[in-house]
């Protein structure tokens, strides 16, 4: 029997209005403690002794979540994280609906590229059906309404819990390996603002970031301790698969990364251990013939497949149509320029140095047009005070020297960097740039905090030891 053919209602379809309903008020406080209980349940079964920082973390990200859907009900009155909601919500009427179509989206990677003529025509219904990266966070808000009564606001408070669990195992990871740096670790990971709320709601960036988090901790724990092997290499392909489909660049800048970290790793011990001069030599050069040779076959894989050029030409298209559309829209104030870029290379690089000054650190406090971006213009001027504070306590050549001797601050400045690169190119409006950003803020933070813990100068605190 053929599936019945379904359509929506013009207000059902409509996702630029104010989406939060008058229920959610009531029902907040009860998911706000049952939610804290649940999470507190399952951190004290693990025999987690931080529950009180744990609870303020949590709480934190429930507010963000909270904060980012006022900000897009009632300031931009639309915007993704609205259609996101009302995507989930329209898969949910279907599968209620008609049970076996809503479990055909739900496994269906897009609707454009399905060849099953009622989902064809269901496409035209969704706002983010199209692709499948967008159609994939509408299955995640769609899963989570089922336990929220369709209420905007319930189900951001679940996105940031299922996303606290990934950070605060992130966090763990860290203070195992830096142990002298918890207080220093929790302001990187659970306070900053951006972080905070866009790091909570329903958004790409919530499931992304939650994701890289797993992704480091398992590595690690892979690589690095050769514990829980199974466990961690089928999250981390989970985790993978979605950063892939969802922000693949972000999954290539941290294989890149942990790639270096761990060659570096296994370099410094091989090179501190008591070996003769000649085998080291050998080594050194073994290694470097390795390199160049991965190095070239990397290129030349690259250079077929064509996957730098296209996500360079992509971004680059991204940020000047964004750019555009926001002076469309009137909203001029609140792009950006970097100047000319060209979509090669070497174009890149010539932009590097502008393209990742303006992710870290812009907007600037006289380029905030409006509170939003005031926001991210504070915790902007934070992170260039913090970077004037590490210069001022720990000579320039000891910073360098510092990065080169720990593989873990190597990783955490790399990803920044790198990171830093591709985002500012591509966003060119500091909306998103404060959105885009969050992943690689967290890193920059340690970064910072470890090698002036490495030098001694953090108050308090234990030295460094990896």
């Amino acid at each position: 029997m053929p599936e019945p053919v379904i359509h929506f209602s013009e207000t059902e379809i409509d996702f630029a209005k104010n989406l939060i309903s008058g229920y959610e008020l009531f029902l907040l406080p009860i998911y706000w403690i049952l939610l804290t209980r649940i999470a507190m349940y399952f951190l004290k079964r693990y025999e987690v002794k931080d529950l009180s920082l744990a609870k303020n973390a949590l709480h934190l990200k429930f507010f963000g979540s909270i904060i980012a859907n006022l900000i897009y009900c009632l300031y931009y009155k639309g915007g993704d994280s609205n259609a996101y909601f009302n995507d989930g919500w329209l898969i949910n009427k279907v599968l209620f609906s008609s049970p076996s179509l809503g479990i055909k989206l739900f496994f269906t990677g897009n609707l454009a590229e399905n060849t099953d003529p009622v989902i064809n025509a269901l496409n035209e219904q969704f706002r983010y059906g199209t692709t499948s990266d967008t159609w994939l966070v509408c299955k995640f808000s769609a899963f989570f309404q089922l336990f929220t009564f369709r209420g905007i606001l319930l189900t951001g408070m679940m996105f940031a819990f299922f996303s606290f669990f990934t950070f605060w195992i992130f966090f763990k990871k860290i203070v195992s390996l830096v142990p002298g740096m918890k207080k220093q670790a929790s302001w990187c990971i659970f306070f900053v603002p951006g972080v905070i709320v866009w790091g909570s709601g329903i958004f790409k960036d919530t499931i992304c970031i939650s994701c890289l988090f797993l992704l480091f901790a398992g590595f690690h724990d892979i690589f690095f301790r050769q514990k829980n092997i199974i466990k961690w290499a089928v999250i981390m392909f989970f985790a993978g698969l979605v950063l892939f489909i969802i922000k693949n660049y972000i999954l290539f800048a941290f294989v890149a990364c942990a790639a270096l970290w761990l060659v570096f790793s296994f370099s410094r011990k091989f090179f501190t251990a008591k070996k003769s001069v000649v085998l080291k030599v050998a080594a050194v050069l073994m290694l470097l013939m390795i390199c160049f040779y991965s190095g070239r076959r990397l290129i030349l894989f690259v250079q077929q497949e064509a996957l730098i050029n296209d996500l360079i030409i992509k971004g680059v298209k991204t940020g000047v149509a964004m750019k555009m559309q926001a002076e469309n829209n009137n909203q001029g104030t609140s792009s950006y320029d970097i100047g000319d870029i060209d979509p090669s290379f070497s174009g890149i690089l010539h932009s590097a140095v502008a393209a990742s000054n303006v992710t870290l650190f812009r907007p600037y406090l006289w380029e905030a047009k409006n509170p939003l971006v005031l926001t991210a213009a504070l915790q902007g001027a934070s992170m260039l005070l913090l970077v004037i504070y590490l210069l001022l306590k720990v000579n320039p050549a000891r910073i360098v020297m510092t990065i080169l001797k720990d593989p873990l601050i190597q990783f955490c400045v790399l990803f920044a960097i790198l990171f830093s690169i591709m985002v500012g190119i591509a966003s060119f409006n500091f909306g998103a740039l404060d959105r885009y950003r969050i992943p690689c803020i967290p890193f920059f933070l340690l970064a910072i905090f470890m090698i002036l813990n490495r030098n001694n100068k953090l108050p308090l605190s234990k030295p460094h030891q990896h």
